[in-house]
């Protein structure tokens, strides 16, 4: 028995050295304090950030846990000695400035290491590795100036090499116009950024359950099967040893019949095989949905996730449309977001039907609005109905696919009131105008027979493109609106009691003007207006 008895010994010894093996070493995680690193400037303040939502700017999404290291945030110090950014409303936001953190030094023992990263792609902004007295390794953020939200996401420097070295890490702000984040530093005998976690379906069933665990960092789910566009989105995706907070869904009426795969850009060491989502037939908690105690049953809901502006408002052939920016997969702030979709005959009773856009290359899907085109001046007409055409800000820089590109305005449009979506094969229809423009309202302006399209540009200032198609624009005049900000509507509307005569209503953020606009430029006639109600805001009126 003495071979069985060094055999099991050493099956035992190896698993153990396996398990050892596989384990990270974590360089820093930033959570509570910078342990032990060396602070210099200002840059990073005396301690992490620690904002569940931070200040602009900040990681909307890609971190792990509550804190990360920001070079763009000196945290103030309450009396109490509390860091002030855990205070709510009272935190210092931050200011560009200089400085940097560097490491203990350490040995390497693993084959790479790993860290998340956000912000500008900036020369004086880097996270190095030192190894005898020189950089043999660096990284700047991922996001050129024109992205307007950060995600971090892992980057990866394959030390095999210098194995058994002792080496530092420094993570540099050195310049005024840039930021830099970076979180969970970590030795490990996985590449990070490498991996891609993925399952297989035969979709037989309408809906993919997907479990959350509120907390964990969002990652980014893949979903594609020829034939059908893919969809990205993320979520806080509970593991298959964890219990969930929760579940959400996704519609895979699409995919019915088909070869469906699932990607994830990132699941914890050990936890990469997808094996907790599940297809169902049934939604979760359909017998009780919209019974439950505490939803609202006047005010619209999503069935599942958090919903934010409404956008792309429309009445068209007996129905209100009413689409919203939605994050369908938890209760969070993610940076990647939808467009949800709901109609109603009356305003107060809602059907709410399939995320009608998704986000893509481009960008996250942002605020826009829908119009019908009676006259088909866009071609995209197939049936014997005018087609709906939605418009939204592409948001660049908000996931890994999407940087490197400009925030421009794309479109979608609908052959079959408004159920399923194609996206515009030209898209972007309006390349990027300046900096991050965003949110169009559009509408048809009967005299000049052109599209009228408005847009934020900056600091309560709109700018105004005419088309005779919707398929591309040309820049007009721009205007001023006090006390605005983001998401401008623009319409016209009769005089009371004399119809013939219009005037055009430009407003945003609760302030409006009313005036006369005669194709290309929008004159105020009268005194700008603040609406009595207060924290109005993304106001949009109904086309059509």
């Amino acid at each position: 028995m003495n071979w069985i008895y060094k055999l099991v010994l050493g099956v035992i010894f190896a698993a153990t050295a396996a398990a050892a093996a596989s384990e990270d070493i974590v360089i820093a995680d930033f959570e509570k304090s910078y342990d032990g690193w060396r602070v210099e400037g200002e840059a990073f303040g005396s301690a992490p950030c620690l904002l569940a939502r931070p200040p602009w700017p900040g990681p909307y999404s890609g971190h792990i846990g509550s804190g990360w290291a920001n070079g763009f945030h000196a945290p103030a110090v309450a009396p109490d000695g509390r860091d002030a950014a855990l205070m709510g409303s009272t935190f210092q936001a931050g200011k560009a400035s200089v400085g940097s953190l560097v490491s203990p030094v350490f040995e390497i023992q693993k084959p790479f290491i790993n860290f998340l990263i956000g912000g500008v792609r900036h020369e004086k902004e880097s996270v190095q590795l030192w190894i005898d007295n020189q950089v043999v390794a660096s990284e700047t953020g991922p996001n050129s100036a024109t992205d307007i939200i950060p995600r971090l996401d892992w980057r990866t420097w394959d030390v095999r090499a210098h194995k058994g070295k002792k080496a530092s890490i420094r993570i540099v702000a050195d310049s005024t116009s840039a930021y830099l984040m970076i979180d969970q530093i970590i030795q490990s005998d996985v590449n990070y950024s490498k991996e891609t976690p993925r399952r297989d379906f035969s979709v037989d069933k309408p809906y993919l359950h997907l479990p959350v665990k509120q907390g964990s960092r969002f990652i980014l789910l893949k979903l594609s099967s020829e034939g059908v566009p893919s969809r990205k989105f993320e979520i806080q995706l509970a593991e298959n040893n964890q219990k969930p907070d929760f579940w959400v869904y996704e519609d895979l009426t699409a995919y019915e019949g088909k070869k469906l795969t699932v990607e994830a850009d990132w699941l914890p060491n050990g936890t990469n095989d997808l094996s907790a989502l599940l297809l169902i037939s049934r939604l979760p908690g359909e017998d009780n949905l919209y019974k439950e105690e505490l939803r609202p049953q006047l005010h619209f809901s999503s069935i599942r996730g958090r919903l934010a502006d409404p956008v792309g408002l429309v009445w068209y052939d007996g129905e209100y449309h009413m689409f919203f920016e939605h994050w369908a997969y938890g209760v969070g702030t993610p940076v990647i977001r939808s467009w949800g979709h709901a109609v109603s005959g009356d305003l107060v009773h809602w059907k709410e039907l399939p995320t009608a856009i998704y986000s893509d290359e481009l960008g996250t899907v942002f605020s826009g609005c829908g119009v019908i085109d009676e006259q088909n001046t866009s071609g995209l007409q197939t049936g014997k109905k005018p087609p709906m055409i939605l418009f939204y800000t592409s948001a660049a820089g908000s996931s890994p696919a999407s940087r490197g590109n400009l925030v421009s305005q794309s479109m979608a449009y609908s052959n079959d009131r408004g159920r399923r979506w194609t996206k515009f094969h030209g898209n972007p229809v309006i390349p990027n105008v300046k900096g991050g423009t965003r949110d169009p309202k559009v509408f048809w302006h009967k005299p000049s027979g052109r599209w009228v399209m408005a847009l934020y540009l900056q600091s309560a200032t709109y700018t105004i493109l005419t088309s005779p198609n919707l398929l591309s624009g040309t820049r007009g005049s721009d205007l001023k609106l006090p006390g605005g900000m983001e998401n401008p509507d623009f319409s016209e509307l009769p005089i009371e009691g004399k119809p013939s005569e219009i005037k055009s209503v430009f407003s945003a953020n609760g302030h409006y003007y009313i005036g006369s606009f005669d194709g290309q430029q929008f004159l105020p006639e009268e005194p700008l207006v603040a609406m009595p109600w207060n924290n109005l805001y993304a106001e949009q009126t109904f086309f059509n």
